[in-house]
């Protein structure tokens, strides 16, 4: 996976915590995470889903496991009002700023291919499913900026 997939761009709060990882995760700062048992694993395609996923956070420092031996990995925990940005999933639907307002209040998930984690808005829009809020972007850099739908983090639960 590449670093830097999610960039933290405002913070009004969140924290930093060091959580486990299993044997051969290999997890890059930038790497969008959510629990998996006692470890925490990188969002896998189509996540996060409220009800089903708990994200939580996204790492700022590579993870210490190795191919047999588990480690740890430093996740920045988002606070409600923090601003995330990833790139678009199809740099076309975002290529102008009337596609970027169109898709403002979306919620959508996450595309995850073999070499970088995107922010799907081909996704339909289910503020009851989808763990991310499009809230604008750049036309320019083909980059969404989003809110984690609480929903999808540790508390869980659904909006509606």
């Amino acid at each position: 996976m590449a670093k830097n997939d999610v960039k933290i761009i405002k913070t009004g709060g969140g924290r930093e915590e060091t959580f486990l990882t299993a044997a051969a995760t290999t997890l890059y700062p930038g790497d969008p995470v959510k629990k998996n048992g006692d470890y925490v694993i990188r969002l896998e395609d189509g996540d996060p889903e409220i009800g089903t996923d708990e994200m939580v956070g996204v790492c700022v420092a590579a993870s210490t496991d190795t191919a047999s031996v588990a480690g740890t990995v430093r996740v920045f925990m988002p606070a409600p009002d923090t601003v995330l940005r990833m790139k678009a999933h199809t740099s076309t639907n975002v290529n102008t700023k009337a596609k970027i307002d169109a898709l403002k209040m979306h919620a959508v998930c996450c595309g995850v291919s073999s070499t970088t984690v995107t922010i799907n808005e081909d996704e339909a829009d289910d503020p009851n499913v989808h763990g991310f809020w499009i809230i604008g972007g750049d036309h320019k850099k083909g980059t969404l900026d989003f809110l984690m739908n609480q929903g999808a983090g540790p508390a869980g639960g659904s909006v509606s």
